[in-house]
């Protein structure tokens, strides 16, 4: 089994338990965190930082913010709570700085609007007499 096992990993078919244990460690860390430009001779601690930096990096240029170090969690994560506040904004009829409350009170009165309206043409189609042919 151990020689089969070897083989599949690319070890000798006589290598040690520790020796197939290795290659499989260094196949894992680069199939999880290759994106991240981890290296098989890389340790868990420097891999687990490439990944967070790569992830960082990712996160912040979709949202438009700085990736530079550990405060930037907190603009990135600001950046896009203002990205989604003005798409809301937007559906809403509120202005894109406007405040959550601002914001989903007019989304709420645009909702309430639109279903009355939708339930006027509704209640409007079922009672006019159907066309004559």
């Amino acid at each position: 089994m151990r020689g089969e096992l070897a083989a599949k990993v690319g070890e000798k078919p006589e290598a040690s338990w520790t020796e197939i244990g290795d290659q499989i460690e260094e196949r894992v860390k680069v199939a999880v965190g290759g994106w991240a430009e981890v290296k098989p001779e890389d340790d868990w601690i420097t891999a687990g930082r490439k990944i967070e930096a790569a992830t960082r990096a990712r996160a912040a240029g979709m949202a438009g913010a700085p990736a530079e170090n550990d405060d930037s969690w907190i603009e990135i994560g600001r950046h896009v709570e203002q990205q989604i506040r003005s798409r809301v904004a937007a559906w809403a009829g509120a202005a894109a700085d406007d405040d959550w409350r601002e914001v989903g009170q007019k989304l709420v009165h645009r909702v309430q609007q639109s279903g009355q309206e939708w339930w006027r043409d509704h209640l409007q189609a079922q009672s006019s007499p159907p066309a004559q042919p």
